[in-house]
């Protein structure tokens, strides 16, 4: 895992109530399976906070990126607390978001990763995200 993350894109991170998360897997060195990215909206756009190289998919993969991230804004004083999470249809990501923050977690799922999906609870259990 390598993980890219500024002052300021912490700062953005913590100070968000909103979490976009998705990984990429064509824009990945050989090395590594995804590019991860955690983006948080500033204003009428949004930023990428964090940006983490991944070597695979699993849940602890994601856990540990979470946690050496949240580790790095407590070093910084910063206290992320967000009250949606919106990603993809990733279980193994959905479960690390609720496994080191909250079980009862708002989350969402973006609708564009995949639409036969459409029919059936979202993995969060709960709404929607529209494109």
């Amino acid at each position: 895992m390598l993980v890219f993350v500024t002052g300021d894109g912490l700062r953005h991170f913590a100070n968000s109530d909103t979490w976009h998360t998705n990984g990429t897997f064509n824009s990945a060195p050989l090395l590594f399976n995804q590019l991860y990215l955690i983006r948080c909206p500033v204003g009428e756009s949004s930023v990428s906070c964090v940006y983490a190289f991944l070597s695979n998919k699993l849940q602890s993969t994601y856990e540990e990126l979470l946690t050496s991230v949240l580790d790095r804004c407590t070093v910084l004083g910063l206290q992320p607390d967000p009250t949606t999470v919106i990603t993809d249809y990733e279980l193994a990501a959905i479960n690390a978001v609720r496994a080191n923050l909250d079980p009862q977690m708002t989350g969402r799922v973006c609708l564009p990763h995949d639409t036969k999906y459409v029919e059936k609870d979202p993995p969060f259990g709960t709404s929607w995200q529209e494109p």
